[in-house]
């Protein structure tokens, strides 16, 4: 990361930030009840009779790149940092193309359409919308939305600065997470829920005084609540052996393998959980590597939380370029 006229103090500020990331390993195998645990992950080679998984890593590490924004409501402030859906809070579902765009962004599709019933698996787990490369299931429930859209977002224009740099805008940073492997399973959880250091800062606060500063205000106290974060990690994807992603945000959250939609929880104050077991997904090849980006946005106060879980071990790619981390 490189620093330009920042004080010694903020350089020891962040520095002590990413030196924070440890976290506790989660109790259980299946976080919020949306994983078993059981798929298999990359072939061990050896455990024992009470963790068959032990040979797998501890922890995963990923780099991802926070982006921190300033809210409407301040000088300088983002558009949809902030802003409350003319439809109210909720889970929007279809802001995003399936699709990524030529950089590797996501890109609008629509205002969003909240969702009042979600969509499910035969396990009552909620799902994404059927997409033509994701294979239905039986006992699959079909969820219902809003058929008018509900102004989640102010604009294409305002949507594309979310996961890029923009000078005057936004001011970004790399940011690692720690995944934990759940002990006796092959399944790794990052949760600012159960991790010691982010339930000390009370939610998935990364970049408190940080960057353009914090902006909690009167309901927010001294916290920043306002950034987006891009996560770019490769997995080897096993036909039949029970692989599966899950992800929890109180905002918008998408998640896209090999370039495609699999996750779609766009909203504000969603709070809402999705799964995806990979065996549906026809564009995979057995024993063939893919690539995940996961897009996580926090726009609005009072709460900031961020969850993952996943049944396979994921490899790290090198972040992007970024910004200065201070002006």
């Amino acid at each position: 990361m490189r620093f330009r006229s920042s004080s010694v103090a903020q350089t020891a500020a962040v520095l002590a930030c990413l030196a924070g990331f440890a976290f506790a390993v989660p109790p259980g195998g299946n976080g919020n009840g949306n994983g078993n645990g059981g798929g298999s992950g990359e072939p061990t080679g050896g455990g024992s009779p009470s963790d068959p998984y032990a040979a797998l890593p501890p922890t995963i590490r990923m780099d991802g790149v926070v982006r921190d924004f300033r809210a409407r409501n301040t000088a300088g402030g983002h558009a949809d940092y902030e802003l409350t859906p003319a439809q109210g809070f909720g889970h929007y579902a279809g802001m995003v193309r399936d699709t990524l765009d030529a950089d590797g962004r996501p890109v609008l599709a629509s205002a969003g359409y909240k969702v009042s019933t979600q969509w499910k698996d035969s396990a009552g787990r909620n799902i994404a919308a059927p997409r033509n490369y994701v294979t239905q299931m039986p006992g699959d429930v079909i969820g219902s939305q809003a058929a008018t859209q509900g102004g989640a977002v102010t604009s294409a224009a305002s949507f594309a600065q979310w996961f890029r740099d923009v000078p005057g805008v936004n001011m970004s940073a790399i940011m690692p997470v720690t995944l934990v492997r759940t002990p006796g399973t092959n399944t790794y959880v990052f949760d600012d829920q159960i991790d010691t250091h982010y339930t000390r800062l009370e939610g998935f606060f990364c970049v408190n005084g940080r960057l353009l500063g914090s902006n909690g205000g009167a309901q927010g106290g001294n916290k920043n609540y306002h950034f987006s974060y891009h996560i770019d990690s490769t997995f080897t994807y096993r036909q039949g052996q029970g692989q599966y992603m899950s992800f929890k945000a109180n905002d918008d959250l998408w998640v896209f393998i090999d370039g495609k939609l699999v996750i779609d929880l766009g909203g504000v104050a969603a709070n809402t959980l999705q799964r995806i077991d990979l065996d549906r997904l026809s564009f995979l090849t057995d024993g063939q590597d893919a690539r995940i980006q996961i897009f996580y946005a926090n726009r609005n106060r009072p709460s900031c939380n961020f969850r993952m879980e996943m049944s396979m071990a994921m490899r790290r790619v090198d972040p992007p370029p970024i910004t200065d981390a201070f002006d």
